[in-house]
């Protein structure tokens, strides 16, 4: 139904007439549905012309923050992915993620900016109950994709191609999706740099190694943390508290961050490289941290979500990890939970586990 979903109008059209965008932002500011009018108000703000747009931070490069940026400032962006993704006039885009947040709000760009059909589905863990047409690109979250897999795997071969952010890929999640014809890309960015600056192909490329996009320059510093710039983004360089490798210009490998670090009887481990080593023998959602330790200071702790193993069964586990982990990357405790805490974007909440 129109309430629950909305193809807009060929972009296009609306463009060559800025009544009927405007008149399109008033039916749906109007439409009695609170992510409907979310889209509705971005629209309104676009046709009248205003020239920048607040954006929220996630916290990556400092306290989250409500940012200003310029309208070109967006529209540099919707190009960049535009030309990576090689979409063009006339493509259908799937918007299924809040307007509100930049993920969103930049699928809107990239339609307004390429002059591409948009259809909006109602924001849920899984948008793709009522979809039955074909989509050149989307965007999702790692847990609407679980999600979808659990409930109705065959909607995905609607897409063609689609993006995913707001927390990484696992491993099973991978394994998952290379099921399909979709192409699928786990995306690297940010608010601050107006979603993704650097993608990776799971079915070609390795866990963790991501190539950076044209239009942006990625360096590290001392500390060996990301830095980005890009000359349509207001507040670059931006300096965040990714700890990454380089194997090539404009190629690194994400090795977790730096607050995310855990120093193991001197011994520095990163959760996100021995989650990617273990990732195959664990078929559940799972996260590696840490607990105070007399002797060690801190130790490594699994964590699973989900019901408690039998004794058998870790030790299986445990031995399994022996052939793709060293020793002092072998946790010392394994914990279940029954829920993992979780953000809006179902990312979870390491520090809820302790």
């Amino acid at each position: 139904t129109p309430m629950l979903r909305r193809l807009l109008h060929e972009l296009e059209n609306m463009l060559a007439d800025e009544s009927a965008l405007k008149a399109e932002a008033l039916r749906l500011l109007n439409s009695g549905a609170h992510w409907l009018a979310e889209i509705g108000e971005f629209l309104q703000d676009w046709s009248s012309g205003e020239n920048e747009f607040p954006v929220k931070t996630s916290g990556t490069t400092g306290p989250p923050v409500t940012m200003m940026f310029p309208r070109e400032s967006l529209l540099a962006s919707a190009a960049i992915t535009l030309k990576t993704f090689g979409l063009k006039k006339g493509n259908t885009l799937l918007l299924c993620l809040p307007v509100k947040f930049v993920a969103g709000k930049m699928m809107l760009v990239r339609g307004l900016a390429g002059r591409m059909k948009v259809l909006a589905l109602k924001p849920a863990a899984n948008p793709l109950k009522e979809l039955d047409m074909k989509i050149d690109f989307a965007a999702f979250t790692p847990h609407q994709l679980k999600t979808i897999l659990d409930e109705n795997p065959g909607q995905l071969n609607w897409i063609r191609k689609a993006i995913i952010g707001g927390s990484p890929v696992s491993p099973a999640l991978a394994l998952q999706l290379r099921g399909f014809e979709t192409e699928f890309f786990e995306t690297f960015g940010m608010s601050e740099t107006l979603t993704h600056f650097a993608v990776r192909n799971i079915k070609s490329d390795p866990p963790g190694v991501f190539s950076v996009l044209e239009g942006f320059d990625a360096t590290v510093n001392d500390d060996g943390m990301l830095q980005i710039s890009a000359a349509h983004l207001p507040h670059s360089p931006l300096h965040t508290s990714d700890l990454v490798e380089f194997s090539a210009p404009g190629r690194f490998r994400w090795l977790g961050r730096s607050d995310d670090v855990i120093n193991s009887g001197g011994v520095k481990l990163y959760p996100a490289i021995i989650e990617k080593k273990i990732g195959k023998q664990i078929g559940q959602d799972f996260v590696i941290g840490s607990r105070d330790d007399e002797k060690l200071g801190q130790k490594l702790v699994l964590y699973i979500e989900g019901k408690p193993y039998s004794k058998e069964k870790i030790m299986r586990l445990r031995k399994s990890f022996a052939g793709v982990l060293d020793n002092f990357e072998m946790p010392k405790e394994i914990v279940f939970l029954e829920r993992f805490p979780r953000n809006k974007n179902g990312k979870i909440i390491k520090k809820g586990l302790i």
